[in-house]
């Protein structure tokens, strides 16, 4: 496969903004898909964890889709490999979660989704073959979620709209950091390979 040729566009500021607000919208679509998935009962509690974590990942690899499509030659892949990524990493944790307690399943997880997304970066981006900054972005980033999620579910007591509010503008921010530290790695490592 060859490299990013000068005829494609570059990844610049715009494309870093439209990125982040794509996979911040991804996420919390996700999340809310997720939820209604596992909450509707009608699966066991390994399927609905499974079908709901897909779900999660459907949501987030097709508004990210919508930015890096015109970045990859295999963008089509981008959709199934991160659900994928996601469906099958937050399943298996349920197996490794008692062995290695939650925050390095979340470590699995991002770098399980990072691994997942690039193999389809490395096609095109001959630097990020050298490099692991996507997966360790997706690590990070993942395990910020995870953090502010645990935080959250520990710290707000969920009474009234104050605190959900709290909850969703804490939540945001970990996604937008998420969102803000793989758009920052993409831009990065597209950069270099248009130079």
């Amino acid at each position: 496969m060859e490299p990013l040729s000068a005829g494609i566009p570059r990844f610049d500021s715009g494309s870093w903004i439209q990125w982040v607000i794509a996979s911040f919208v991804g996420y919390w679509s996700g999340d809310v898909l997720a939820v209604l998935v596992y909450a509707s009962g009608a699966l066991s509690p390994s399927a609905g964890f499974l079908l709901s974590d897909s779900a999660r990942g459907l949501l987030i690899g097709f508004f990210q889709w919508l930015i890096i499509r015109q970045w990859l030659s295999m963008s089509r892949w981008w959709i199934p490999v991160t659900v994928f990524g996601w469906g099958t990493s937050l399943f298996v944790s349920e197996l490794l979660c008692p062995f290695l307690g939650e925050p390095a399943v979340w470590a699995i997880i991002g770098g399980t989704i990072g691994l997942c997304q690039w193999l389809l970066l490395c096609r095109d981006i001959p630097r990020i073959s050298h490099s692991l900054l996507w997966i360790a972005a997706n690590v990070i980033g993942v395990f910020a979620v995870y953090s502010m999620t645990v935080f959250t579910d520990t710290h707000i007591a969920h009474r009234d709209l104050h605190d959900l509010l709290a909850q969703f503008g804490l939540l945001s921010l970990s996604y937008i950091l998420y969102a803000t530290m793989t758009g920052t790695v993409l831009m990065s490592l597209h950069t270099h390979a248009t130079e």
